[in-house]
């Protein structure tokens, strides 16, 4: 992991050296920017598997979770087939929540691009946010240790193939793919 760190770190300092040199040319800054939020996003990864090797606990602060959906749309945009539409309806009035905001933005840009391999003709990819109010019969019949209240739920739609039934249980595990080797992480 330092070495990666190391490695990064002289992307990084390439890239800002770079952008220098390209303030007249926009459209070149943007690539460049482009290079630099790789390189945190893969620095904030490297934290995370580091974590989740040592089993560490994860620091929760407040971040807006609206602002993490727009970022990771931005990246998604930029990197998955241009044949699929990226969208979003974020009605939630309240977007604040507690909780790893690098760690959220991995989950997003991790469901948008298994949701890409899922249309390799194209397709739509949606992300959506509502407040929803939930009451002591919704708690206990859920799977998380919730207490009555305000929430914000986020869905994330596709119009690709979908999960096999035979896959559902298993999508929460680490590591676990359908992909087969050489065909992506």
């Amino acid at each position: 992991a330092h070495d990666i760190n190391n490695m990064l770190g002289g992307i990084m300092g390439g890239a800002e050296m770079l952008q220098l040199q390209l303030e007249q040319y926009p459209q070149a800054l943007e690539s460049v920017d482009i290079i630099l939020k790789a390189c945190e996003r893969s620095s904030e990864l490297i934290k995370q598997l580091l974590a989740f090797a040592r089993k560490s606990k994860i620091v929760s602060m407040p971040f807006d979770v609206h602002r993490v959906i727009g970022n990771t749309i931005s990246l998604l945009k930029n990197t998955i087939d241009k044949r699929i539409s990226v969208s979003k309806a974020l009605t939630a009035e309240s977007a604040i929540v507690l909780g790893d905001a690098s760690q959220m933005q991995s989950v997003f840009l991790n469901l948008g691009i298994n949701a890409a391999h899922a249309m390799p003709g194209g397709g739509n990819l949606e992300f959506s946010s509502k407040m929803i109010a939930l009451d002591q019969a919704s708690c206990d019949q859920s799977a998380f240790d919730l207490q009555p209240g305000k929430y914000i739920q986020i869905e994330v739609r596709d119009t690709g193939c979908g999960i096999s039934p035979d896959n559902l249980n298993r999508i929460f595990e680490p590591f676990f793919t359908t992909r087969k080797k050489g065909e992506g992480t």
